[in-house]
């Protein structure tokens, strides 16, 4: 072999090597990007439960003795712990009910309970013909008082809109009561439904 071919092969490998190194380095970024990603996921998910296991080991301690300039400063974390617990369990979520269905509007708080940390749900109604839906909003009315008897420790609030149900009212509605649009939910739609899934953006539950 010549020397030109054995510099080149040298090189060659001297490439392979590098870009093998630069693989495992990359490789290594995206596994820390995910891991991070993913811590962040459960924090928001779980911040509830995060929030509550730091304010009961915070007040073991404070149970289990410290000097007066620490249990000052126990109470002043614990006193922020408690408002932020409570700014996240009184964070407003909403469910568009299409119809008086008692079993829907069910399904539907036992999806919150499950899978949101909210204790208040706000039950959207949207009509147009204001003749046909007096019985029927009065109807989502009763069902509503019966639900909150059922789950006492949940507030929910009931508003009735005269409004057509599209994707400019929910924005309305989101920028009415200061509440993002992923904190919003609807079942899924039937057939008669005339708007694209995408178009409504709001998080569609199954049942």
């Amino acid at each position: 072999m010549s020397g030109s071919g054995v510099e080149w092969s040298c090189m060659a490998c001297k490439n392979m090597k590098l870009t093998h190194n630069h693989f495992l380095q990359l490789l290594q970024y995206f596994f820390l990007y995910v891991l991070a990603i993913g811590l962040l996921v459960v924090c928001m998910f779980q911040r509830v439960r995060i929030l509550r296991g730091v304010l009961f080991m915070i007040r073991l301690t404070h149970r289990e003795g410290g000097g007066e300039g620490g249990e000052g400063k126990r109470i002043k974390v614990s006193d922020v712990l408690v408002s932020a617990l409570k700014k996240v369990k009184n964070t407003p979520f909403v469910f568009f009910l299409k119809s008086d269905n008692l079993y829907v509007l069910n399904k539907a708080i036992l999806y919150v309970k499950k899978n949101e940390q909210t204790d208040h749900l706000v039950i959207v109604h949207c009509y147009e013909d204001e003749d046909e839906e007096l019985s029927a909003n009065q109807q989502i009315s009763n069902h509503v008082k019966l639900v909150s008897m059922m789950y006492p420790k949940l507030k929910l609030s009931l508003l009735n809109l005269k409004l057509s149900f599209n994707p400019t009212t929910v924005e309305w509605l989101s920028q009415e009561l200061g509440i993002e649009t992923n904190a919003m939910f609807m079942c899924c739609p039937d057939e008669e439904f005339k708007y694209k899934i995408s178009d409504i953006p709001v998080r569609i539950i199954h049942y």
